[in-house]
């Protein structure tokens, strides 16, 4: 069986191209900045506040884009422990702090404060046990 030059040189190239572009794609991906609504959520002063009496244990962010056409919003998200075990006493608080810095509070019971914002932005904090989770999206 004699193996065709040609035919081994064309699928080298195909292969070799095919990986170059795959690189340059996941560089390309990898090295942009953040969107603007992922550093316009960085800036508003929920996503840097810290309740009293509680430690920042684990911070989240997921820049907007699409997935399989899907298109989805940017996320940030705090999360925060009390040490004495109820994160829900500060979440009064939580919706005076968000009402002042322009959110439109719609919800608050014994275990979240929902809020909204202009541009489409959401605010969700809720209170389980020990932790306090601050989610902004938008």
């Amino acid at each position: 069986m004699t193996v065709n030059t040609r035919v081994v040189l064309f699928a080298a190239t195909v292969v070799v191209s095919l990986s170059a572009a795959a690189v340059a794609v996941a560089v390309t991906s990898c090295t942009r900045g953040p969107s603007d609504a992922l550093v316009a959520l960085g800036n508003d002063p929920m996503a840097s506040f810290t309740p009293a009496g509680a430690e920042l244990t684990d911070t989240y962010e997921s820049d907007s884009g699409s997935s399989l056409g899907i298109r989805h919003s940017a996320t940030l998200r705090r999360t925060f422990t009390f040490p004495d075990g109820d994160a829900s006493s500060a979440l009064p608080g939580v919706a005076e702090l968000a009402e002042r810095e322009g959110w439109t509070v719609k919800s608050v019971t014994d275990s979240a404060v929902l809020a909204n914002r202009d541009g489409g932005r959401s605010l969700a904090v809720v209170a389980e046990g020990p932790t306090l989770s601050v989610t902004l999206t938008g």
